[in-house]
This record gives C-alpha cells, sequence and structure tokens, in this order.
C-alpha cells in the first residue's frame, strides 16, 4: 500500500484533537485572540520549544546596519544634519579666531594628548567589546544591544566621516593634510556618548560625563591644531545623529514572523501561543 494511504486512515485525529483542546479550556473562548495580560490572567505559562517558526530576525547585523543607516539620513535626522551643517557655516566664520585663541593661550594645558586616544577608533572598538563581555559573560541583553548599537553606528560613522573628508579635502590648520572636514575623533566621541545613552534611557549619570568627555575630544582638535571649529561642530552633529538612529532601533528591537509554540497551564490546559 502506497506509505500516504497508511497515514490518510489517521487523518481524523487531528481534528479531534483540537476538539478535545476546546472541551478542556472553554475559557478565555475558543478561537478568541489573547493579550498578553490574558495571557497571564488565565495561565501560568510554561512555554515548550517553538515547533514552528518563519521569524526572521530584523535585527540581524546587516539588515540592522542598513536601517540604521536609512534612519541616520532620512527624515527628522537628515533635517538635524542640515541645522548641523548650517551651524557649521557660523562657526566657520569664526574658524579663524577661535584657532588663534587655542594657540595661543593653550587653555586644556596639554592635556590635548588624552583627547587624541579617547577620540581613536580603536578607543571606542574597545568600548564595544567591553559591552560585548559584559552582555555575554554577565547575562546582561541590554548591554549586548548596546554593543551591537555602537559597533553598527561606529561602522557608518567611520564610512560617513572618510566618505566627506576625501570628497571635501579641506586642508588641516597645521597644513598637513587635505582631510580636515568632518572631525572624526569629535564624531566618534559623540557617537558613543549618544548611543550609550539613549540604550540606558538617558540617565544623567552616565550622560553628562560622557557628553563632556565628547566636549573635550572636541576642544583637544582645536588646541593640537588637527581641526577647525566647523569640523568639529559637524562631527559632533553627525556622530550625535547616527548614534541616535542605532540606540532608536535597538530599544526598540524584536523578532518579525510567525512563531507558534505550546503553553502549559494551570487546571490542565494547554494553548497555542502564536506571535508574529
Amino acid at each position: 500500500m502506497p506509505f500516504r494511504k497508511k497515514l490518510c486512515p489517521w487523518g481524523w485525529l487531528f481534528p479531534l484533537f483540537m476538539a478535545l483542546i476546546a472541551i478542556a479550556a472553554p475559557e478565555p473562548g475558543w478561537g478568541q485572540i489573547l493579550s498578553r495580560d490574558d495571557l497571564d490572567k488565565y495561565f501560568s505559562p510554561k512555554p515548550l520549544p517553538q515547533f514552528y517558526s518563519t521569524s526572521t530576525d530584523k535585527n540581524s547585523f546587516a539588515n540592522g546596519l542598513w536601517e540604521s543607516t536609512r534612519d541616520s539620513f532620512s527624515g527628522n535626522r537628515l533635517l538635524m544634519l542640515g541645522v548641523g551643517a548650517g551651524a557649521s557655516m557660523l562657526a566657520h566664520t569664526q574658524d579663524e579666531a577661535v584657532q588663534r585663541y587655542f594657540q595661543q593661550n593653550q587653555p586644556l594645558k596639554g592635556s590635548e594628548r588624552y583627547g587624541d586616544v579617547l577620540g581613536q577608533g580603536y578607543t571606542h572598538v574597545a568600548i564595544d567589546l567591553g559591552f560585548y563581555c559584559w552582555g555575554k559573560l554577565g547575562n546582561n541583553e541590554r548591554a549586548l544591544r548596546a554593543s551591537k548599537a555602537l559597533m553598527k553606528g561606529l561602522i557608518i560613522n567611520a564610512l560617513a566621516t572618510q566618505g566627506l573628508k576625501y570628497t571635501i579635502r579641506r586642508k588641516r590648520p597645521a597644513g598637513d593634510a587635505r582631510n580636515s572636514f568632518p572631525s572624526g575623533h569629535t564624531s566618534n566621541a559623540f557617537l558613543t556618548a549618544t548611543v550609550i545613552s539613549g540604550m540606558y534611557d538617558w540617565n544623567w549619570k552616565a550622560t553628562i560625563p560622557l557628553y563632556l568627555t565628547a566636549s573635550f575630544v572636541g576642544a583637544s582638535r582645536l588646541e593640537r591644531g588637527s581641526h577647525w571649529l566647523s569640523d568639529v561642530t559637524f562631527g559632533a552633529v553627525m556622530g550625535t545623529v547616527i548614534g541616535l538612529a542605532t540606540s532608536n532601533n535597538h530599544k526598540k528591537e524584536n523578532d518579525r514572523g510567525l512563531q507558534v509554540t505550546p503553553i502549559i497551564g494551570n487546571g490542565r490546559r494547554i494553548t497555542i501561543l502564536f506571535s508574529w
């Protein structure tokens, strides 16, 4: 007898099984769509392994990188970048005066070399790895999300910064290169400050020190003669905008797709949870 004919006589078992579930669990009503609160009310959920899922993780690295890039340069954030460009143009009128002040007065008193280290890309990659290790070793989901958001932000920021540098080719104050605009150290510092602050709900205990540090990095670029005021201004705005996009995307991180999970509740009830 063909294989399918052997199975066909047992086809009536599935509707019988579903009918038994309907009889055994008349509350809150067969076929009713339950909210999360309803599940908590009627059941003490004990999820079993999912036996079917079409879920696709919208926050896979490549997909999340694309979404954060798109959000960084569209909508309200594109408007913010435009405002930053306008602020940079205003700052440009004071470039010479501000540069002259920093070179003559040296307000940071030699501490600008620390700003050079704090703004380097490898420093921010190290911070990202620190969050990753914290998340893995401490089973801290928020730290893992912060790590993913920061890494994506650093990639987007590096591509945008280097693209502008080698398109505009502005000469540095010291005249040693033509890659002054915008300041990559400053954009890195403000990106990291924004991502971490955003992922931790703008807690002032983290936000204030982070932005003070980022501002110090920007000032250090002026004192070292590496950048003009307008370079630092736009770098700060761009890092902040990209940081907002990446942190907001990862705070609402969630899987998309149909998932079917059996749940055993109190009173010998069984339900099947469909989520999407």
